[in-house]
């Protein structure tokens, strides 16, 4: 089974209480919300703008090592 998996660092710290954006809210509402959101972005990206899936690729890996800079991404 293909499984995407996607990870982002950002900490909420609120006194001496630190949350998990993606461990602590968005996993708790859905599961996996953060890679659902990314296929319906490549599958609109292919239908209805119209580009072919090299060029989404692209896009997708660009926009992957600048959130990686900015350190919005992380790895594993």
């Amino acid at each position: 089974m293909f499984f995407v998996e996607f990870s982002e660092p950002f900490n909420l710290t609120i006194g001496k209480k630190s949350l998990s954006i993606q461990k602590d809210i968005f996993d708790q509402l859905t599961p996996s919300l953060v890679p659902i959101i990314l296929v319906a972005l490549a599958y609109w990206l292919l239908s209805f703008k119209k580009l072919n899936s090299t060029k989404v690729i692209w896009i997708f890996l660009i926009l992957s090592i600048i959130m990686y800079s900015c350190k919005i991404l992380a790895v594993g």
